[in-house]
């Protein structure tokens, strides 16, 4: 210690005022170094830290998207093979044997002698008391004196379980007189109905009048069925004091509500020659279309042809 004070007293005031500022930009240039690497590498620290973040979240969700994937596969498979379990073999009722529309008869009347346009009328039948027929294609053929095809008259009609009616053509205009005919019928779909009851159209009133040297036929109809219908098809049909017939035509309401009351009105192109003694009004419904009628009575699926 002496030695050392011995050794301080030696030097001169400038060389230890020197020494101080030398040891103190030292421990300055200490301090820097030390400050700049911390400085250096917390921004490496902060960027790879950033990164590292980055691919952890990348990470996190690639995991989730596989769980995802591996759920919504599960959830494939187990869907398929519970239908697979739970399909079964639907059973669908077809018509019986021998089912069809009988063609009961056929009328070809000439409204206006020495012209060859003509009127037709066929009477066809549907005995079974449960399924209908929804689509009935049906085709009037007229014929001459040869047998050979003069006209064909193609329609699209219904008929119901246990109903009878007329299908009516008017004004059918041929090249050659017409001295017989056919009625053709293809059923394309029928369908089953329960319980079925025809749908009740009463006709309460009905007169044949001629206006202006033209016949008509004018009439009310009431629906007396809790249901409405989008139309009601009216077939006419006038007989002589024979049974002949003598007029033929058709017409229809449309949009008849439930317990609804309408007139409609038939009406020729001239006056009927013949004496009119009986007026047949036929209201029809194709309770096939209405809504409300089938969800009571249809039952099952309708069968094609």
């Amino acid at each position: 210690m002496n030695k050392i004070n011995q050794r301080s007293n030696n030097l001169s005031t400038e060389e230890i005022h020197r020494r101080m500022i030398k040891a103190q930009e030292a421990k300055i240039e200490k301090d820097y170094r030390r400050k700049l690497f911390i400085l250096r590498h917390q921004q490496k620290f902060f960027r790879y830290s950033r990164l590292i973040g980055l691919i952890a979240l990348g990470v996190l969700f690639a995991v989730a998207i596989v769980f995802w994937l591996i759920k919504l596969v599960s959830n494939i498979w187990e869907n398929r093979d519970k239908q697979e379990n739970s399909v079964s073999v639907e059973y669908k009722e077809t018509p019986p044997a021998g089912f069809g529309v009988k063609v009961e008869e056929m009328k070809i009347i000439q409204p206006v002698v020495g012209e060859t346009t003509y009127d037709v009328v066929a009477k066809i039948t549907n005995q079974d008391n449960d399924w209908g027929v929804s689509q009935l294609q049906y085709k009037f053929v007229l014929k001459d004196r040869f047998d050979k095809v003069v006209l064909e008259k193609e329609r699209t009609s219904y008929i119901l379980p246990s109903q009878q009616r007329h299908l009516i053509e008017v004004g059918l205009r041929a090249e050659r007189a017409v001295v017989g005919g056919s009625l053709e019928i293809k059923m394309l779909e029928v369908q089953k109905l329960k319980e079925f009851i025809i749908p009740d159209i009463q006709v309460t009133s009905r007169n044949y009048r001629v206006v202006d040297q033209k016949s008509k036929v004018l009439g009310e109809i009431v629906n007396n069925n809790p249901y409405g219908f989008e139309k009601v098809d009216i077939g006419v049909i006038l007989y002589d004091t024979s049974g002949k017939i003598i007029g033929l035509n058709f017409t229809n309401v449309n949009s008849l509500s439930a317990h609804a009351k309408r007139d409609f009105v038939a009406t020729w192109s001239e006056e009927i020659s013949e004496e009119v003694d009986k007026i047949y009004i036929e209201p029809t419904v194709n309770a096939f279309q209405s809504e409300l009628f089938m969800k009571d009575y249809g039952s099952g699926n309708r069968w094609e042809y």
